[in-house]
């Protein structure tokens, strides 16, 4: 009941024109690892994956729609229905409910929208995802880019936001939720640099004000959980049965981090 739906984070990938010319010209593979670690981790799952579609179905489903790659919209047609006022991108959810914590996929905390069946669905325009995927490419085509929006403070361990008075503790479910989260983040960077990304930003969107502090939330682009960085890896093997995301062990993902490692390091050498 404390979740608010707030601009917290953004994460962004950038291609020049001749860069992305490997993405595009690879969009099958590069789909087919996206899908597998948005299952992997529960997030930004696609509809028609939760509808009964299987990956590789989707995939070329996904192929099939004629989406002029001059405008960028290299993930648009995943998460596009045209039945749908809105574009929806369900995340794997742990909530506390009597007591009890329950997982399912949502993709709204502003009111809180449990993944249905599709004829079940009745949207509004102003529907808020957890989290967002925007593509865009500049006027002139020679910067192209990829973000994911946090649209919500349900990540973190604590919360504080103007409808509460005193801090809440959210640690429980943050180990559940940001845990995936952070290994989202890390695997997809990877594969956005296998596929020709130049760069990577951050955005600290919930503490824009406070750059000459240390952040309450994040550790360079991760969240952290009880004031460490903390993957799905670390904590998964001691959660519960009932509270375990089973396609983490299923779905495999191979990944050539060998970009993402010069890019890294790029980065570390010019601090």
């Amino acid at each position: 009941m404390y979740w608010t739906a707030q601009h917290a984070a953004v994460w962004g990938f950038y291609w020049s024109a001749e860069s992305s010319q490997l993405l595009l010209n690879n969009r099958s593979e590069f789909i087919n690892k996206y899908i597998k670690i948005c299952v992997r981790y529960g997030i930004c799952v696609p509809i028609d994956y939760l509808l009964g579609m299987s990956i590789e179905e989707l995939v070329i489903s996904c192929l099939k729609k004629q989406v002029d790659p001059s405008r960028w919209y290299i993930l648009h047609s995943l998460y596009t229905k045209s039945e749908f006022k809105t574009s929806l991108f369900p995340c794997r959810m742990y909530i506390k409910q009597n007591n009890d914590l329950v997982g399912d996929f949502y993709f709204s905390v502003s009111p809180l929208i449990k993944m249905q069946r599709e004829s079940e669905l009745i949207l509004d325009d102003d529907v808020n995802s957890l989290v967002k995927v925007w593509s865009y490419s500049n006027i002139d085509g020679s910067r192209k880019s990829i973000l994911f929006y946090l649209d919500t403070d349900a990540f973190f361990s604590a919360l504080s936001n103007h409808s509460l008075e005193d801090n809440i503790d959210n640690s429980k479910l943050a180990f559940l939720n940001a845990t995936r989260l952070n290994s989202f983040i890390r695997d997809i960077a990877a594969v956005m640099f296998e596929f020709g990304a130049n760069e990577m930003a951050f955005n600290n969107l919930c503490e824009a004000d406070e750059d000459e502090h240390k952040s309450r939330y994040f550790s360079n682009y991760f969240l952290q959980v009880d004031g460490e960085i903390l993957f799905y890896e670390d904590v998964y093997s001691l959660l519960p049965v009932k509270d375990k995301h089973k396609d983490f062990e299923v779905i495999q993902v191979g990944i050539d981090h060998t970009r993402y490692k010069k890019y890294l390091h790029s980065k570390e050498s010019n601090l």
